[in-house]
């Protein structure tokens, strides 16, 4: 592990004078002197490293420099401050640059420091700025900066001098010091100097790492709004005591997991809980409270959360999908239209069965589960599971598998006389209600293959509402809507299928691009609230 210094070098001034400066160390306060504006803050470096023990010692100073910098120095006729500098003779240093003075500055108390310095000394290296240049200039420095800091592929502990050069080198050098942690490189401390805050004339040189890991909350409410993901967010707080802010974390991780794993069911469950947690913080009274750092910045966050994932936590089927569209959650979005949809038919009153058909579905099920009925004998796997009433399995195992196909309407005189008998053109009827689901659709789904595989799911439930079985509440006023968004759900779970599953590749028949996936599962969403409000107008008319 290397040890390196990272600054920006500021000249010295031609009326520089011995400053006196302080900084917190393990063992309390520190005090040292330097004339140069970066030359305090690296011996803080080699005095906090040499504390360490463990042979710590400043390895490198990556400097970017100036061409005002690689002059000689100069002073103002008269100035007799640096004649009592301790570690040189500033009389033998007149013909040096200004980065030789510091480099002869930093050895000097090097050695003092720690012998093994002389035989074994800092390395410096330099990188080049104009005085006056243009912002990719300023870039292609720091960079070049950033590389010999990392370069060999060594792991790092870096320390960023924050004071010296230009102001807007600086923020550069913070900005890039964020991408150099996915280099091995360990941000150590940035330090910077004080000025308003002496005490007896003794300037103190504080630690930034607070202010610059800002800038990793910052990314974390990006990551989490934006991509789920909690792990920059809960590293930020970690060190918070606040057993709140920890468990709403918690929450939030363990929300994230689910629905990176497409665990549909669990977001729906759980979200009105994370939501709740959220809003009890948001609304929490403090006036009393003395807060500390953590507690107020995640208080000033918290809305931002709620508000980024407001389409997850608040919204219906229809803007979750959206919402993970928006966030690039394809296969979430996806997975929620195959898996919760039919839920969402039911419990919105969109499509379900009437009274007098539920009562006759769930006496179905108890015979399926009954070991000495024949039902249980004969009836396929997917009803051996019990699901929830009204959950999104239960209604789709009655909308896919318990209503009859056109061609396999049950005459059985023990069943309901609300579901009609089998029309003697049924096979006519079928393709009738195909073709015009087909033709209903061209423009909306491109793709004539799948089209045809999604019709043939789709003609049996459009075949139902035209004979009265189930309650469709805009059979009438919104069939069309109706028809197409049946269309666009069965042609969504057969890619959804054959993304799950890694079938196909982009450009064949059966599996479609990103783009085109996005594009219609928004139209899905569009037609259900459309066909909703469709509804809503119904309601509104006394239809």
């Amino acid at each position: 592990m290397k040890n390196v210094l990272l600054l920006c070098m500021s000249p010295l001034s031609s009326s520089a004078k011995i400053n006196k400066y302080t900084y917190e160390s393990k063992e309390g306060k520190k005090f040292i002197e330097g004339v140069m504006t970066n030359e305090a803050p690296t011996k803080a470096v080699i005095g906090l490293l040499e504390e360490k023990g463990n042979n710590n010692r400043l390895d490198k100073v990556v400097m970017i420099c100036s061409d005002a910098v690689k002059k000689t120095i100069k002073l103002d006729e008269g100035n007799k401050n640096l004649h009592d500098l301790k570690q040189i003779d500033i009389n033998q240093c007149m013909e040096d640059s200004h980065i030789e003075f510091y480099e002869k500055l930093i050895n000097s108390y090097a050695k003092e420091i720690n012998p093994s310095y002389i035989n074994n000394p800092i390395e410096y290296e330099t990188v080049g700025i104009a005085d006056f240049t243009e912002d990719d200039e300023v870039s292609k420095s720091v960079i070049e900066a950033a590389n010999k800091v990392s370069e060999a592929g060594e792991q790092v502990n870096l320390f960023i001098d924050f004071n010296g050069g230009q102001r807007y080198v600086a923020f550069m050098i913070l900005a890039i010091a964020n991408l150099m942690k996915i280099r091995q490189v360990n941000i150590e401390q940035i330090m910077t100097m004080n000025f308003d805050n002496k005490v007896d004339g003794i300037v103190p040189i504080q630690n930034m790492e607070s202010v610059f890991s800002s800038f990793d909350l910052i990314a974390g409410i990006n990551e989490y709004i934006n991509y789920g993901r909690i792990k920059t967010l809960r590293s930020y707080f970690k060190p918070s005591s606040n057993k709140e802010i920890k468990e709403i974390l918690a929450k939030m991780e363990e929300f994230s997991n689910n629905l990176q794993l497409c665990r549909t069911g669990y977001v729906m469950s759980h979200r009105n809980e994370l939501l709740k947690m959220l809003k009890e913080y948001s609304e929490k009274k403090r006036e009393t409270e003395v807060l500390d750092t953590y507690e107020q910045l995640f208080e000033y966050v918290v809305n931002d959360i709620m508000t980024g994932y407001e389409g997850l936590l608040t919204g219906d089927l229809p803007d979750i999908i959206k919402w993970c569209v928006d966030n690039d959650f394809i296969q979430q979005a996806l997975t929620f239209t195959s898996e919760e949809m039919p839920g969402y038919f039911w419990g919105s009153g969109l499509f379900k069965a009437s009274a007098s058909e539920e009562a006759e579905y769930d006496k179905f099920l108890e015979k399926v589960h009954d070991p000495s009925s024949e039902e249980y004998k004969t009836q396929k796997q997917y009803y051996r599971k019990k699901h929830p009433k009204n959950s999104s399995k239960y209604a789709y195992e009655w909308m896919i598998n318990y209503l009859p196909q056109p061609d396999k309407v049950r005459t059985n005189k023990k069943e309901s006389d609300n579901i009609k008998k089998k029309p003697d053109n049924i096979k006519k009827e079928s393709d009738n209600i195909r073709k015009e689901l087909k033709n209903l659709n061209k423009n909306k789904i491109k793709d004539n293959k799948v089209l045809e595989k999604a019709t043939k799911y789709a003609a049996p439930l459009i075949w139902h509402t035209k004979q009265r079985n189930g309650r469709a509440v805009c059979a009438r006023n919104g069939e069309i809507l109706f028809k197409e968004v049946i269309i666009l759900y069965f042609v969504l779970k057969e890619q959804r299928n054959l993304t799950n599953h890694a079938d196909g590749e982009t450009g064949e028949a059966d599996s479609w691009s990103y783009e085109y996936l996005c594009e219609v599962l928004i139209k899905l969403c569009n037609a259900l609230e459309k066909w909703k409000k469709c509804n809503v107008n119904r309601k509104q008319q006394g239809r």
